[in-house]
């Protein structure tokens, strides 16, 4: 029998080489998985194909434009690594996990900058909500005994000028609280749930048993999550950023994209 790795060869079988070590037989250093049938069209249908250039082509302008996300860079490249498995039927098993795992740190990465938003805003709110106080001095009482004929009509001002400043300061400390909450809703109710789908989709292509959980949910947090990308491509525009808009614009069409591939091969007509 001849070693594969280092032409050793002697006239009994071996399983393991007895001059280098390795198996007799001569395999791929990568760990290679065969998904189930569903999993395996999925990976290899055209419209993900279509993701992976759109995704490509979103990651460039985004380096561009100098909004660069190494997550959504990663989820790239092992999205093209997981299409060329799939289309010689194997998929290597760390480039899903890898995947998964980038959603999972964008699901994170949303919920800390949620809460930092949150208690911002809750220090902004409690700090406006203190009355300006300087050597037992008091705009509220100040305003009640201020009348135009001792004072002259202009002197009003100053203490209502401040006053407004402090309610238009509480009013933006209260709205960062509403956004973060909405924020913590999004990211939790969406981001989550699209994270278990592709984590269900990577487990079930490890085993070999189909168990994809929350394709429908899925696919209605994609649409959302379209739209508010399309909101954000906007802005870039309006704001002068082109390739922010084409980069922000691909991410919009990755999701609808991903929505409809979703449906034709998980979604039970």
């Amino acid at each position: 029998m001849k070693c594969p790795h280092c032409e050793y060869e002697r006239a009994e079988a071996f399983t393991f080489c007895p001059m280098c070590g390795k198996p007799a037989t001569k395999e791929d250093d990568a760990i290679t998985i065969c998904p189930t049938p569903r999993i395996l069209s999925f990976i290899k249908d055209d419209l993900f194909l279509a993701i992976c250039i759109i995704l490509t082509a979103s990651v460039g302008c985004s380096m561009i434009s100098g909004g660069f996300n190494a997550l959504f860079l990663l989820i790239t490249i092992f999205a093209w690594l997981t299409y060329a498995g799939g289309k010689n039927n194997v998929v290597e098993h760390k480039h899903i996990k890898v995947i998964s795992g980038s959603v999972y740190a964008i699901y994170v990465i949303n919920n800390v900058l949620a809460i930092i938003t949150a208690v911002c805003g809750v220090i902004y709110t409690i700090l406006m909500l203190i009355p300006p106080v300087l050597d037992d001095f008091n705009i509220s009482e100040q305003l009640l005994n201020i009348t135009p004929e001792e004072y002259g009509p202009l002197a009003i001002l100053p203490f209502t000028f401040i006053t407004l400043i402090s309610a238009i300061a509480m009013f933006l400390g209260v709205l960062l609280i509403i956004i973060s909450i909405i924020m913590l809703f999004i990211n939790v109710a969406g981001r989550k749930k699209i994270h278990r789908f592709v984590q269900s989709v990577y487990k079930s292509a490890e085993v070999g048993e189909e168990t994809v959980i929350g394709a429908s949910q899925t696919r209605v947090w994609l649409i959302i999550f379209a739209v508010i990308t399309i909101a954000s491509a906007i802005s870039a525009l309006s704001g002068g950023n082109v390739f922010g808009f084409l980069s922000e614009g691909g991410l919009s069409a990755a999701y609808i994209i991903l929505n409809i591939l979703i449906g034709k091969h998980f979604c039970d007509k």
